[in-house]
Parts: structure tokens; sequence; C-alpha cells
């Protein structure tokens, strides 16, 4: 009786490059480009759609398209890209880039409620954002391409654009975000995005 013995070889970099700008005593502009790339005998592979800490979350077709050992063990999420499910097919590869461009301002500073429901909302912080996204193999980056009726779309970029608030309930942040994604002719349907974590 023998035992195989499994093994995953691959390499991986990434860089994540922040920048935060203050317009203002309340209001701010946040800025993130993260990229990545993985190489070896068995790569890993990255997916891009979905945010982190994603309550309700989503899966592309309602399923987890791999049977991979390697990408259960592996496979990293690239978020946020608020416009995509997990696991989507367009954003997947061994190479990856995201930019994430958002407007923070205070939406609403203090709000108490007596009926039905004794809740006091304070310092509730509203975003204005666009995310840009792409995951491909190799060499194979497509940027646009023409669709059967010759309308030209993007391809291997997507991206999404949105709003949402941010409510600190002291030990976390609770997220709620509403975007739309684009191919550069149509837009989709707006997804709601419960998320709790970090800004």
């Amino acid at each position: 009786d023998t035992k195989e013995i499994w093994s995953s070889e691959f390499f991986t970099a990434k860089a994540d490059v922040r920048q935060y700008f203050r317009l203002g005593r309340d209001y701010s502009w946040a800025s993130r480009v993260n990229a990545g790339l993985s190489g070896g005998p068995n790569p890993q592979r990255f997916f891009v759609g979905g945010v982190s800490n994603w309550i309700n979350r989503r899966f592309e077709n309602d399923q987890i398209p791999t049977d991979e050992i390697n990408d259960f063990y592996f496979s990293s999420f690239v978020t946020p890209f608020r416009g995509g499910n997990y696991f989507e097919k367009r954003g997947t590869g061994t190479r990856f880039a995201l930019v994430n461009e958002e407007f923070r301002f205070p939406m609403i500073r203090y709000l108490q409620m007596g009926w039905p429901l004794p809740i006091t909302l304070a310092d509730v912080r509203g975003a204005l954002f666009t995310d840009l996204g792409a995951a491909w193999y190799d060499d194979a980056f497509r940027l646009t391409s023409e669709d059967e009726e010759g309308t030209r779309r993007l391809h291997d970029l997507q991206a999404a654009y949105g709003f949402g608030w941010r409510a600190n309930l002291g030990f976390l942040l609770l997220r709620w975000d509403v975007a739309w994604s684009t191919d550069g002719v149509d837009t989709s349907k707006p997804l709601y995005y419960f998320s709790l974590g970090a800004e």
C-alpha cells in the first residue's frame, strides 16, 4: 500500500500601494493600486470580485466553479471589486491588477429615532467609488474585444462604480455598498454588498 504525496510549487509576488488625500476637515480621497503575479509548475490563481468579509456573499452562477485542490488551498480573492461576485469567470488568472478610487464624506453626523425602534446613528460616512480590476493568464491580456455585432466592449478589464455608507459599531465597521458594473456599453443591475471590517 503506497501513499501519494501531494505538493504544489509556485512563487507569488504582490504589491499594494495606497495614498490618502485630505480634502478638508471631513472629506478625503483614497486611492489604491494592487497588483500581483504567480508562476512556477502550479501557479496560484487569483479571483477578482466581491468584498472582504462579505455577509450576503454571492458566487458566480451560484456555485464554486472549480474542483482543483490548488484553488481551495492556494487561490486568493482579490478585493474589493464592487460590481462582481466571488469566482467571477472574467476575473480569473495568474496575474491581476486592481485600482480603487473612493471619495469619502460625512453623510449622517447624528440621528436619533424614537419610534418604531430607538436607534441612534452617529458619524455615518458616505463613499462614492470606482473600481477597475483584471485577472489574466501569462501575456494573454486583452483590454477590449468586439462582440458578434461588432460592438467593442471591455474584455479582461472589469469596471464598476457606485456608492455606499460606513457605520462605526465601536469594534467593527458595517459597510453597505451599491455597485453597477459596466463593459463600456451596457451596465448591470445594481449589486448590494453588506460587509464587516476595517475601511
